[in-house]
Formats: structure tokens, C-alpha cells, sequence
């Protein structure tokens, strides 16, 4: 047996890196003698808008998916994380899967848990070790793995007096060279389409078990694969990708409300003054070292302080689908929510043969998306 239960493993394809919606996801299961027992493949409707928007093009010339594909046969994000939520459903009866991963988990985890695709929120499920990060030691051990050129990472590591073979020295390996490392050492990769969410959940797959496999073989020392963990290698992207995603859903007017609101930035922050809202929007134009030239690493862990204090709150906002412009949620005598002011509601107009659907909201001009199909 390669693992003590089976596993999913998904990947998605998006609009961009910054604050992209997910356009596709596929995902396969893994059982515990490492053979793919099922799998999942589907298509998410976007905004036409922002399918065709400049911030997009970069993706799709990379994954080359369809646009008017995407309008025609793909679901609604909700749709989406329900038929996702089924499978995975089927998936933890008939196989006993019991956890999900990726091969980059904060991106892709990242991506499926926004409102409304969200399945977990349907179909509870464990996140399993992220399996770029698991890749990192064996490519360590046989000098496949390349230092960081980030000088602000080495400088942490030095303060902290890490050891010069410690995981957080080094670059985070993509697909391609965890392929490449693993197929030198005599495992078999799937060599597929690249970019595409189903292929590259089969080709993750494979990662994950040559990873399994090289741990078990002892060529991996069990020790050193422990200090492989999401929360050990803080990069700036990922932290601020999630607080991208809050203060898009929540709107930087609430975001920043939020954020102020929390004790530990109100009183013990020199930047309270600030609006944190502007400096996660500012990172959409940013390189990740271009960011912490001018933020520096104390606001990134602010913002990380704020994005654990806002999660709650942020789902129970998109959850009542209230509007980050006009409406606000408070609690009435009982202590149930009340929501005040406007709300999201999806309005269909015409026939399947034609038409058009707005997302916005009901009581102002706050609009999500809108498109005709």
C-alpha cells in the first residue's frame, strides 16, 4: 500500500494568478495502490467580460481553453461547486477517499473555496500535504533543487540560523521539474497536454505517488519530509492571494471597515492609520519583490493576522449574497442575522435561444457580471 487511504488530487485553470476566477477543474482519485479509480472534468462559466478582459489574456494563451466554450457549457460557479461536491461525495463512499490536494495547494485551494463555487462548504473534506512541497525534499537530497534568488528569503533564513540545506532556501519547483527530478530517478509521468485541469491532475497524481514511493524506498529521509509544510514557507503571492479574494468579495470599503475592526491591528499597528485595502489592490500591478520594497514584511503579516480575522466573516457575507456596496448583515433580538440593504440576485432575461443575465445588486447599481448568451 502507497497511502493509508485514497486521495483526490485536482488542478484548476483560471483567468490570471491575481484575483482569477476558475474556468476549469478536473480532479482524480488515487487509491491506496496508487491507481486512478475515478475521475472529474468540468467547465466554469465567467463573465464574457472578463473572459475577453486584457487581465485575462496571459491565461488563456497559456491554456488555450475556449471562450465561447466556456459561455456555452460551462456551469455557474455554484452549479460548478455542487457537481464537485457530489463527486467528491461519491468519491469518499465507493473509495474511501478521506483528504484533497494539489500540487500547489494554497493557489488551488485558494482558488474553489470563493463563494459560490465552494464545495467543502457542500462536502466537508481534509486537506491533504500540498505535493509541491512534499517534491522539495527528495529534489534537495539529490541537488535537483535551485536556491531562492530572493535575497529577503535568505536573509530570513539566516536570522532564524536555518541550515544552508533547509527547504525555505529553496525555489519552489514547478510541475515541470518535479516531472523532470522524479522520471530521472525511473518513475513514470503521464506525458499529456500541459495546462489543461484534467491532464495535469493525472500528471500531480503521479508526483505524488513517485513522492510515496521515494519515502518509502528510504531514498527520502521521513524527518526532513516533515519540515515540508504550506505554513513554513510564507511567499507573498499566496498570502495576499487570499486577501485579494476578501477584499473583492467584500468590497475595500468593508474590507478596510473589517480590518480596523480587528483589535490587534487597531492597537498594536504603527499602520493603522492606513487602509490595508490599498495595499493588497496595489499588488495587482506589483511583482512579488516590488511589493515588499515598498510595503515591507510587517504589513505582509498584518495582512495575515487581518485574512485569518476576516475569514469567518467574509463567508458569512457571501453567504447571504450580501452586497459589498450598500448592504451590512447585524443581528436581531434572537441573535439570528438580519440582512440590511441590498443583496446579489442573478436576473435572467429572454430563452435559452438568446439573452442575457445580470449579477448584481437589488437595491444599487453594485454589478458582479454581466453577459449575454
Amino acid at each position: 500500500m502507497l497511502f493509508d487511504s485514497a486521495q483526490i488530487v485536482f488542478d484548476t485553470e483560471t483567468t490570471g494568478l491575481k484575483g482569477g476566477r476558475v474556468v476549469e477543474i478536473g480532479a482524480v482519485v488515487v487509491d491506496c495502490d496508487g491507481k486512478l479509480v475515478s475521475e472529474f472534468e468540468i467547465l466554469v462559466r465567467q463573465p464574457r467580460e472578463l473572459l475577453y478582459s486584457p487581465q485575462s489574456a496571459k491565461a488563456f494563451d497559456i491554456h488555450k481553453i475556449c471562450r465561447e466554450e466556456i459561455l456555452e457549457s460551462g456551469l455557474t460557479e455554484e452549479e460548478a461547486g455542487i457537481a464537485f461536491a457530489n463527486w467528491i461525495a461519491i468519491a469518499k463512499k465507493q473509495h474511501g477517499v478521506t483528504c484533497i490536494r494539489a500540487f500547489n495547494n494554497k493557489f488551488d485551494i485558494e482558488k474553489i473555496r470563493r463563494y459560490p463555487l465552494d464545495p467543502f462548504t457542500r462536502e466537508p473534506l481534509e486537506v491533504g500535504d500540498c505535493i509541491m512541497l512534499s517534491s522539495m525534499p527528495s529534489m534537495i537530497a539529490t541537488g535537483t533543487a535551485v536556491w531562492t534568488n530572493r535575497d529577503w528569503v535568505q536573509d530570513q533564513c539566516n536570522h532564524l540560523g536555518l541550515p544552508e540545506d533547509h527547504p525555505k532556501r529553496y525555489k519552489w519547483p514547478s510541475a515541470m521539474e518535479a516531472t523532470a527530478h522524479f522520471e530521472a530517478l525511473g518513475h513514470h509521468i503521464p506525458d499529456e497536454v500541459e495546462h489543461r485541469a484534467l491532464p495535469d491532475a493525472r500528471r500531480e497524481a503521479a508526483i505524488a505517488i513517485a513522492i510515496q514511493r521515494e519515502l518509502q524506498g528510504g531514498n527520502t529521509p521521513a524527518d526532513f519530509r516533515a519540515l515540508i509544510r504550506d505554513e513554513d514557507l510564507p511567499w507573498v503571492m499566496f498570502t495576499i492571494g487570499d486577501v485579494l479574494g476578501q477584499c473583492q468579495n467584500l468590497g475595500a470599503k468593508r474590507f478596510d471597515e473589517l480590518a480596523k475592526s480587528n483589535t490587534d491591528f487597531k492597537w498594536g499597528s504603527e499602520y493603522s492609520s492606513e487602509n490595508p485595502s490599498e495595499w493588497v489592490i496595489a499588488y495587482e500591478n506589483l511583482t512579488d519583490d516590488k511589493w515588499l520594497e515598498k510595503y515591507g514584511e510587517a504589513r505582509l503579516k498584518i495582512l495575515e493576522i487581518i485574512s485569518r480575522f476576516i475569514s469567518g466573516i467574509e463567508y458569512t457575507y457571501c453567504s447571504l449574497r450580501i452586497c459589498p456596496s450598500c448592504g451590512e448583515i447585524s443581528k436581531d433580538e434572537n441573535g439570528g442575522l438580519v440582512t440590511n440593504g441590498g443583496v446579489i440576485v442573478s436576473e435572467y432575461r429572454g430563452d435559452m435561444d438568446g439573452g442575457s443575465q445580470r449579477e448584481g445588486c437589488n437595491s444599487c447599481d453594485y454589478l458582479v457580471g454581466e453577459f449575454d448568451y
